[in-house]
C-alpha cells in the first residue's frame, strides 16, 4: 500500500524551479527522519515512498534543467539535485550520475562561453555546481573551471570588510549565499584558508539579518535558517534558525499553501520538524541503552 504524507507531493511538468527545490527539500528532510526511525530494521514503507519521490523529482528536475534557458536557475536545480541524490540514494546511481554530469557540463559550457560578465547571483549559482562537480575528483591545479572556483572564492574573501561587508549594493540573500559557499568549500575540501574571513562574514550578515528579520526576503530567511544550522566554521544556532523560520511562517499565513511561496515556506517547516523529531528519537534511543 502506497504511503501518503503531506511532505511527499508529486512533481508536475509545470512546476517552477522554486517549487521543485522545495519538494526536494521536504523529501530529503523526511527521508532522513525515516532512516533514523527505521534504524537497523530495513527499509520502511516511508523510506521507500521517499525514494520513489526522489526518483520522480530527479526526472522532473532534469527535464526542467534541459528546457530552461537561465543559467542561474539551471545551476540552482543542479545543486539541489545533487543534494537529493546524495541524501536518498544508498549508492551512486550510474544513470543519475551520468545525467547530472551531462547537464552540468552543458550548463557550465554555456556559462564559460558568455561574452559579458555574469550577474553576482549567477556566479554564485555556478560555484555551487562546481563545488559539487569536483567534490569526489579534485582536478589538476591548472584546470580552468577549478581555477575559476578558487579565484572567485578568494576574491570574495579579499573583498570583505568589517564595516560594510561586501557593500550595500549586494542583496542580503546573495551575501548569505557567499558565506554558505565559502563554508561549503571549507568543509568539503578541508581547506581552512578563508575560515577567518568566513567567520567574520557570518557574524556580520547574521547580525544584520537578525536585527531586521521582517525586512528580509523569503530567500534570505531560508538562507539564514540554513546557515544557522550548518555549523563547521561556527557553532550551530538553533535559536536564530527558529527565529528565521517563525518569520517565514508568519508570512505563510497570508499565502495559499499550494502557491510556490507557500511550498517554499513549508519546506523549511518540514526540515525543522524532521530535525526536531530525529533529535527526540536519538535521545530516546540513547536513554534506553
Amino acid at each position: 500500500m502506497a504511503v501518503r504524507h503531506p511532505y511527499l507531493v508529486r512533481p508536475r511538468n509545470t512546476d517552477s524551479a522554486l517549487r521543485l527545490c522545495a519538494l526536494s527539500r521536504m523529501c530529503i528532510a523526511l527521508y532522513r527522519k525515516s532512516f533514523v526511525d527505521s534504524g537497523l530494521q530495513g527499509v520502511s514503507a516511508l523510506q521507500a515512498a521517499c525514494i520513489r519521490q526522489s526518483n520522480e523529482l530527479f526526472q522532473a528536475m532534469e527535464q526542467h534543467i534541459r528546457h530552461s534557458n537561465r543559467i542561474d536557475e539551471q545551476c540552482r536545480l543542479l545543486a539541489e539535485l545533487h543534494s537529493l541524490t546524495s541524501e536518498t540514494d544508498y549508492v551512486v546511481n550510474p544513470r543519475k550520475q551520468e545525467a547530472w554530469d551531462t547537464c552540468a557540463g552543458e550548463v557550465l559550457d554555456r556559462f564559460f562561453s558568455l561574452s559579458a560578465p555574469a550577474a553576482p547571483a549567477t556566479v554564485a549559482a555556478v560555484c555551487h555546481v562546481l563545488l559539487d562537480l569536483f567534490y569526489f575528483s579534485v582536478p589538476d591545479d591548472d584546470d580552468a573551471w577549478w581555477l575559476f572556483l578558487k579565484d572567485t572564492l578568494t576574491a570574495w574573501a579579499s573583498a570583505f570588510n568589517d564595516t560594510d561587508g561586501w557593500g550595500n549594493a549586494l542583496p542580503l540573500a546573495d551575501a548569505l549565499e557567499r558565506v554558505e559557499l565559502l563554508n561549503h568549500y571549507s568543509y568539503m575540501y578541508l581547506d581552512r584558508t578563508h575560515d577567518n574571513v568566513l567567520r567574520r562574514a557570518y557574524r556580520f550578515y547574521t547580525n544584520l539579518a537578525s536585527d531586521n528579520l521582517h525586512a528580509c526576503s523569503d530567500v534570505a530567511l531560508g538562507c539564514l535558517y540554513n546557515l544557522a544550522l550548518e555549523g563547521n566554521a561556527w557553532q550551530a544556532d538553533r535559536d536564530l534558525a527558529l527565529r528565521a523560520l517563525k518569520t517565514l511562517q508568519n508570512r505563510g499565513i497570508q499565502l495559499s499553501p499550494e502557491s510556490d511561496a507557500g511550498f517554499y515556506i513549508r519546506s523549511w517547516q518540514a526540515d525543522w520538524q524532521c530535525r526536531t523529531e530525529m533529535q527526540e528519537s536519538v535521545s530516546n534511543l540513547t536513554a534506553a541503552l
